[in-house]
């Protein structure tokens, strides 16, 4: 069975965050679900480098992913995402050891 979630308001608390379909469990129609879990393992890592504090990196790591995993979670539930010949370079360039790591 495939189930729809909509993006988790918050993925982390206290001592402990989620990553991957934990926390934006996906459709598979864009097929992104373990390219998602492995790009969350690379922010969240460079996120920890940064910050002795966990709820520090954590909130780091959560700004740095929530949007762009929001939009191909939505993406792929509506598979619709390149019906219309569109270029896919934002699903496919984006880089997770470059992405800035700013605190919102």
């Amino acid at each position: 069975a495939l189930y729809v979630r909509d993006p988790l308001p918050r993925w982390s608390e206290g001592p402990m965050t989620l990553l991957g379909d934990a926390c934006h469990p996906m459709m598979p129609f864009m097929a992104q679900g373990a390219g998602m879990a492995i790009e969350d393992a690379v922010v969240l890592t460079r996120a920890m480098t940064l910050d002795q504090d966990p709820a520090t990196a954590f909130r780091r790591y959560e700004a740095a992913r929530r949007e762009r995993t929001a939009k191909i979670q939505i993406g792929s539930r509506g598979n619709e995402w390149l019906r219309e010949g569109s270029n896919a370079d934002w699903v496919y360039a984006y880089d997770a050891w470059k992405t800035p790591l700013d605190v919102h």
